[in-house]
């Protein structure tokens, strides 16, 4: 007998709960949503801005990517696959808590991250904050924004200066 073990890392995703009577009510109306992620080794931030998918020929969630990327993607790879995992699970988790198959299209309308994370998927876990404040209504902190601006100019400095050294 072989036994895998399934790191699902749950907690993040568990904290949806907060937000289930919010989810429920949904009009399927455009909701925003701002989710910040930080541990020790990991740090990421993530705009979003979730409505019902909209489609005359069929209906798939889809995901529209309108914040630049190509700073954060030279740093961490899997940014656009671990935020696709959270929406994914989104889609599901909906879905399961309303009982009727629901699609959904998501706007990453901003991103940034600290370009010396290396663990805990931090696109996912902002992802997830990020549709839990679509719901919750919860105001950003005010020093945030200057975190989120830090976080904006360190990747876009540390890229500039990797970009020079190539020539």
């Amino acid at each position: 007998m072989k036994e895998n073990n399934l790191n699902v890392g749950v907690f993040t995703a568990s904290l949806l709960n907060k937000v289930n009577q919010p989810i429920l009510n949904w009009d399927l109306g455009a909701k925003t949503g701002k989710g910040f992620f930080s541990t020790h080794h990991s740090c990421a931030y993530l705009e979003l801005k979730i409505y019902k998918a909209v489609s005359e020929k069929y209906e798939y969630s889809k995901v529209i990517w309108n914040a630049p990327d190509t700073e954060i993607i030279k740093y961490h790879e899997s940014y656009k696959s671990e935020v696709e995992n959270a929406l994914i699970f989104f889609t599901k988790y909906i879905s399961a808590l309303r009982g009727e198959s629901i699609e959904l299209t998501f706007e990453v309308n901003d991103a940034t991250f600290d370009f010396t994370s290396h663990r805990f998927n931090p696109f996912e876990k902002a992802a997830i904050y990020a549709i839990i404040n679509c719901f919750d209504g919860e105001e950003e902190p005010k020093y945030r924004q200057g975190n989120i601006q830090t976080l904006k100019g360190n990747l876009k400095r540390q890229f500039e200066y990797d970009t020079q050294l190539r020539k």
